[in-house]
């Protein structure tokens, strides 16, 4: 049973990675693992964290069993192509931000096309209001009356 479940995680795994080989061209090119990077990246002005949620995101690796290790997060602009990396964890509990780095135009696109649709936010003033103009109260699944 235990190696049924191994290889259902690992082909769902290859299914998640098969068109953005970004992350592992990212991961390879750097040493980049739980304990850091092999190779020296330059440091990144901490300012591009107001602009965060326009890059496309890619986590680089998880911390795994090392409770103090470090986990590695890329923000990538489509349209500079251009990456930062994103170091947090540690004992100390750091973020430190490295780059910018070049990648690949076809490797950005790739990513971009295997990343599923931005949710849907309701519009203001999308709510419902009964006859007096108030909200509908909550009410909880379950409940008896």
């Amino acid at each position: 049973m235990r190696s049924i479940l191994c290889l259902i995680a690992f082909v769902s795994l290859m299914g998640r990675a098969g068109a953005c080989e970004l992350t592992s061209v990212l991961v390879q090119r750097f040493g980049i693992s739980a304990v850091g990077f092999i190779q020296d990246l330059p440091s990144a002005d901490a300012l591009l964290r107001d602009r965060r949620d326009s890059y496309l995101r890619l986590m680089l690796n998880e911390r795994g069993v090392i409770l103090d290790g470090f986990q590695h997060m890329a923000y990538i602009d489509p349209a500079s192509h251009q990456a930062w990396i994103v170091r947090t964890g540690g004992f100390s509990g750091i973020e430190e931000w490295y780059g910018p780095v070049a990648v690949h135009s076809d490797q950005v696109a790739a990513c971009m096309s295997d990343m599923p649709p931005a949710p849907r936010l309701p519009q203001s003033g999308a709510a419902r209001h009964d006859a007096s103009g108030a909200l509908p109260s909550p009410t909880m699944s379950g409940s008896r009356e």
